[in-house]
């Protein structure tokens, strides 16, 4: 398995990507989402970048949060400076928020939903390799016609052709902002609930955070007349 740090024009087409050294802080985290769609709509499809940042030293709220967004990355990895603090998940198993769930049950649970997407993610870049397009990207690429879409892309994301991305993150702080999800027109319901129809949305709303009082940073919904494998 290939992967540059560098890059050059058709390098999709022999390997994947990281975006390179970035920080351990919010913000990096947010800039993160915008660069995996600027190499997918380069032509790297398979594209990530470092989870829980690479430089300085994260904490066990961020790295916990940045694990709930980059499990979403075609190309996930924790990847670490020599001289930062060490941020392997197990290295967080103390309580989230005084409950009884730690962090590091939070990073297992986001990696487990990875892997149960898994065979979605390899179908859609089997297409992309195939037919072009790209994996990871801004929602005016489905929805070109709709002005509402070029607002907030760092926020809304198309998973291949059935799944929209929510991230729900402020990015600098560990709370929640609802206000820039968008769903175009038609039906989304959720992916992971246990709602039934009753986790649909309908039209233009806002998002609404998943029911739960973990550090969620996304929703995920699967557009209308989907089919996903688990």
């Amino acid at each position: 398995m290939i992967i540059s740090r560098s890059s050059f024009a058709g390098q999709g087409k022999f390997g994947s990507r990281t975006l390179g050294d970035n920080y351990s802080t919010g913000h990096y985290m947010g800039y993160s989402t915008t660069g995996v769609m600027a190499s997918n709509i380069a032509g790297v499809p398979l594209a990530g970048a470092d989870i829980c940042g690479y430089n300085g030293d994260t904490n066990a709220d961020l790295c916990t949060r940045w694990y709930t967004v980059g499990s979403f990355y075609p190309f996930s990895r924790n990847h670490n400076a020599r001289d930062a603090v060490d941020q392997e998940p197990y290295g967080f198993q103390h309580a989230f928020n005084g409950t009884a769930i730690t962090y590091t049950d939070i990073i297992r649970n986001s990696m487990n939903q990875k892997m149960s997407l898994i065979r979605y993610y390899y179908s859609e870049m089997a297409h992309v390799s195939r037919q072009g397009g790209a994996f990871f990207k801004p929602l005016f690429f489905d929805y070109p016609n709709d002005i509402e879409v070029y607002s907030h892309q760092n926020r809304n994301i198309m998973l291949g052709n059935h799944l929209k991305l929510g991230i729900l993150s402020d990015y600098g702080s560990s709370g929640i902002n609802n206000a820039n999800i968008y769903f175009p027109v038609g039906l989304w319901c959720e992916v992971f609930n246990r709602k039934g129809t009753q986790g649909c949305i309908n039209q233009t709303v806002a998002g609404d955070r998943p029911d739960s009082n973990l550090p969620w940073e996304y929703d995920l919904h699967m557009r209308e007349g989907s089919i996903i494998p688990f």
